[in-house]
């Protein structure tokens, strides 16, 4: 039976049509064709020359996997012009026979909702974001951010409410949010990759740290205001007229980086703060097993590979109360989204406490452990075998 996902990424094509991405690639869809005899991903792809490529690029080599044809868009305005031929194209793929799996919150899989449940065929959701958070803060969406957190916040709720399964990226944080049916068939499992090799027995915290700074770690995509790392460069101003000696690290790249070198400059720390730009994945985990602690300031959040992943290289770690990652650290060490004040306050009680950051590092690698691949795999075949089993008897 062939599954049919809705999802917002956009794929990048080259001339001989070729599809690259850099998350979703052949091991990701792997997860699918486990259960699935095909795939049809329903997704916007832009046309590339082959320079434009990075080593950071996945091709998506298995040919069971295909792309549907939808017109491009990036923005609202070009989204208005396209709007007519792109909700057409959607109709069109929600139409065929086989699974179909929207992953929400997103502009496409929220197109193609009223297509499916006007058919009254049966779907799945895989939740992988809060849209209410999204644009609760942080400036996403501009002037319209108050519009686009009441339309995709009652999509979602309507998604997941009509579906025939739905999985969720948290254990407990989203199903209040957006609840599934009460005959539904619900389970939790993130799209984080832990293999068993990744988690470390124990880390060994250096105690003397006076011929150096201490260095946090931050990594995440820059395209959008999401991660809160201008939260982390406003806490460091303060650590900085404290006299602590820190510097920030961050992994990544996007439209935002300018704004945020010129915040570092503007606050009179641009020298304590290293822009690292995009890294290979071994690279974040070197760049992990190197510095003192990992900082999650996000804005909003699903579950968070990265932290999953610093917790498997027993790395302290702190973040904000959005999302999953509550779920992960406990209370003490999560910090109010947007409070750099008392982040700062938390980042200077750990600078030399080697007890406590000990203690975090140990508890992190047991948490790690309950997120390895091979329980995460159970609970994703079974929502997938469910749905297969649902549009088979539909």
């Amino acid at each position: 039976m062939r599954c049919i996902v809705y999802l917002e990424e956009r794929f990048l094509r080259d001339k001989e049509g070729n599809y690259y991405s850099v998350v979703f690639g052949d091991e990701y869809w792997a997860r699918y064709l486990s259960v699935y005899s095909s795939l049809l991903v329903v997704a916007r792809s832009v046309d590339i020359s082959s320079g434009e490529l990075t080593e950071h690029h996945q091709a998506i080599k298995d040919d069971r996997v295909s792309f549907a044809t939808l017109p491009y868009y990036k923005g609202p305005q070009q989204f208005l012009i396209v709007f007519l031929s792109l909700l057409n194209a959607i109709r069109k793929c929600a139409r065929i026979d086989g699974v179909h799996i929207l992953r929400v919150p997103g502009v496409i899989a929220s197109m193609a909702l009223p297509f499916l449940i006007f058919s009254r065929r049966p779907f799945g959701v895989e939740l992988v974001g809060d849209p209410y958070q999204v644009f609760e803060s942080g400036g996403v969406g501009g002037f319209f951010s108050s519009f686009y957190k009441k339309v995709f916040t009652f999509l979602t709720r309507k998604a997941c409410g009509r579906a025939s399964a739905v999985a969720y990226v948290t254990r407990y944080a989203m199903q209040a949010a957006y609840p599934a049916a009460d005959d539904a068939f619900t389970t939790h499992y993130s799209s984080i990759q832990l293999q068993s090799e990744m988690i470390v027995d124990s880390r060994a915290i250096e105690c003397d740290i006076s011929g150096r700074p201490f260095t946090i770690f931050m990594v995440g995509s820059m395209e959008q205001r999401y991660k809160g790392f201008d939260v982390m460069i406003r806490a460091l101003q303060i650590l900085s007229q404290s006299k602590s000696n820190v510097i920030v690290k961050i992994a990544g790249s996007g439209a935002c980086q300018a704004e945020l070198e010129l915040l570092a400059n503007q606050l009179g720390i641009s020298q304590s703060v290293v822009f690292l730009g995009l890294i290979s994945r071994a690279s974040v985990l070197s760049t992990m097993d190197d510095v003192d602690l990992f900082v999650m300031p996000s804005r909003t959040e699903g579950l968070p590979r990265a932290l999953i992943e610093a917790m498997a290289r027993g790395l302290p770690a702190l973040g904000s109360n959005v999302g999953g990652i509550p779920e992960l650290l406990d209370s003490e060490f999560i910090f109010e989204n947007g409070n750099y004040a008392q982040l700062a306050g938390m980042i200077d009680a750990l600078i030399g406490n080697i007890s406590l950051l000990s203690m975090m590092s140990s508890k992190n690698i047991v948490t790690a452990r309950s997120y390895e691949i091979g329980e995460l795999r159970v609970r994703q075949k079974k929502f997938y075998e469910y749905l297969y089993n649902v549009s088979a008897s539909s």
